[in-house]
């Protein structure tokens, strides 16, 4: 995986999601790319953050071998798409 962000996207961050870190956030990643941001997220939340990605790119697929990561296959503009993926997280985002 391969993060690449503006250093000022970290304060961001950290400002706006810090109240969730140690509390098993679920969280919806729209756009995987080169999955560098699952990963950043799922190590920043910490054990308990369930993290899902989504992307038209079925190569983005494999990071869902990894502990705590699954990323589905299809367009953040397709409600069916989303349906699926809110099913699988319980209904949370």
């Amino acid at each position: 995986p391969v993060l690449w962000k503006w250093s000022g996207y970290f304060e961001f961050y950290h400002q706006s999601l810090h109240p969730l870190v140690g509390k098993s956030p679920v969280f919806l990643l729209l756009g995987v790319n080169t999955g560098g941001d699952l990963f950043m997220f799922r190590d920043y939340f910490g054990k308990g953050a369930r993290i899902y990605g989504l992307d038209i790119n079925r190569e983005c697929e494999i990071f869902s071998l990894e502990d705590q990561i699954k990323v589905f296959t299809g367009s953040q503009s397709n409600a069916t798409v989303l349906d699926e993926v809110a099913a699988e997280a319980g209904g949370l985002f």
